[in-house]
């Protein structure tokens, strides 16, 4: 279990990478969106993404980077998550994300 420590808008905050359900690029602003609600940070999407870079977490748009542990289904180029939000998986993703998504149900991808 990974955890990181950010200075959000909201305060500083150490999120542990399974209470991370997505991260959405939304007005020049990153929202993270967790189990217990929501962050904003003045970040941008590519740097968030170093920072999770060995978490397991899918790029699926340049809007959004998910956690696939809470991903429910992929289907018709986008994922439901476990919490019923539906997001929007790119073309030039579509597949990888599709692969990923069924080697995790398979249990062989590494785990956040």
């Amino acid at each position: 279990m990974r955890e990181i420590l950010l200075d959000f808008i909201e305060g500083t905050v150490r999120l542990k990478t399974y209470e991370i359900l997505y991260i959405e690029s939304f007005r020049h602003k990153i929202l993270f969106h967790t189990i217990g609600g929501e962050y904003h940070i003045y970040k941008s999407l590519k740097e968030i993404g170093k920072m999770l870079d060995d978490s397991g977490f899918l790029r699926i748009h340049r809007s959004y980077i998910v956690n696939p542990r809470s991903m429910k289904m992929v289907k018709n180029y986008e994922t439901m998550l476990d919490n019923g939000t539906i997001l929007p998986i790119s073309k030039a993703k579509y597949k990888e994300v599709k692969a990923l998504y069924r080697l995790d149900l398979s249990g062989g991808a590494v785990q956040p």
